[in-house]
């Protein structure tokens, strides 16, 4: 399957140049998903939340399997593009929405019971006073539920009026900025956003390499200490001090598994910092003989 960063500009669905004027919105909720290869859980992520929505957006990624037929099961507002990253994503498809309004999820998320009646109360309240709501997630990992690891506090918001919110400007979980008062609601957004470690490796190399990217742009480097203590450090962090020990297995193996991610993400940068030097060094070496010492003739591969 061609990433979907390399595939060419994909059909949108018919109503991709339908922008409603601003201010025209009508009142309730639009519901907003992404979605790529996602048939083993669109269905359950939809049904989560459709009953309180006004009417839902799905943005697929040129899905190879049953998503966008799913999709159109619950809503025939539907596009089909290439993705580019969250920020992209949001930018496209907060402007299409027809109601005041909006609410994010993902698809390996699901709405409680709870947190479904506050949003449609507070929708049908135009906010109490509020733009944009703070929502508690609680992920689960390798069948668990996750109450520390450094994933106790996890707060999103993806609960907003429309114009009063948008991401922040990075690649990586580019988060939702509101601009206005916020409250918390008290119900709970489930969370299931690696089911395996090939689920998470999947992810891995796509968000390090944008990470490493995000904090270059930011004007930050990797310096000896970030490659060498920062990621002992971080496993130490979320070991002990954020309490992953009381998660079990599952807390050792996230704790593992963040020290990597900040691992690859530091070489990757310094990779990136280096990356004109490292490519003459490579080219220099790949002409000189074992000993590395003189130019030895290069040589078609053999077949």
């Amino acid at each position: 399957m061609t990433p979907p960063s390399e595939q060419a500009a994909l059909p949108l669905g018919p109503e991709a140049g339908d922008l409603p004027v601003p201010g025209s919105e009508l009142p309730g909720l639009t519901g907003i998903v992404p979605a790529l290869n996602e048939e083993a859980n669109l269905e359950a992520c939809l049904e989560s939340f459709r009953e309180i929505c006004d009417e839902i957006i799905v943005v697929d990624s040129g899905s190879t399997d049953r998503t966008v037929e799913i999709a159109r099961r619950f809503t025939d507002r539907v596009y089909v593009r290439p993705w580019v990253d969250y920020r992209t994503f949001l930018k496209f498809a907060m402007p299409r929405a027809r109601r005041r309004w909006l609410l994010i999820v993902d698809c390996d998320e699901r709405l409680t019971p709870t947190l479904r009646k506050e949003v449609r109360e507070r929708v049908d309240a135009e906010g109490a006073g509020a733009v944009g709501f703070r929502m508690k997630r609680v992920s689960h990992f390798l069948g668990r539920r996750i109450r520390w690891s450094g994933w106790q506090n996890d707060f999103v918001y993806r609960f907003f009026m429309k114009g009063k919110g948008g991401p922040r400007e990075r690649e990586v979980h580019p988060g939702i900025v509101i601009d206005g008062p916020i409250e918390a609601l008290d119900g709970l957004l489930l969370h299931f956003p690696y089911p395996t470690l090939e689920d998470y490796f999947a992810k891995f190399n796509r968000y390090t390499s944008a990470a490493a990217r995000d904090r270059l742009r930011a004007g930050k480097q990797a310096r000896w200490s970030d490659r060498f203590l920062s990621p002992p450090a971080r496993f130490l962090r979320t070991y002990f001090l954020r309490l992953g020990i009381l998660d079990g297995y599952p807390g050792f193996v996230l704790s593992a598994l963040g020290a990597f991610y900040v691992f690859a993400r530091y070489t990757k940068m310094w990779q990136m910092q280096n990356a004109e030097r490292l490519a003459a060094e490579t080219k220099r070496l790949a002409v000189l003989d074992g000993r590395g010492g003189r130019a030895a003739p290069l040589r078609p591969p053999a077949h």
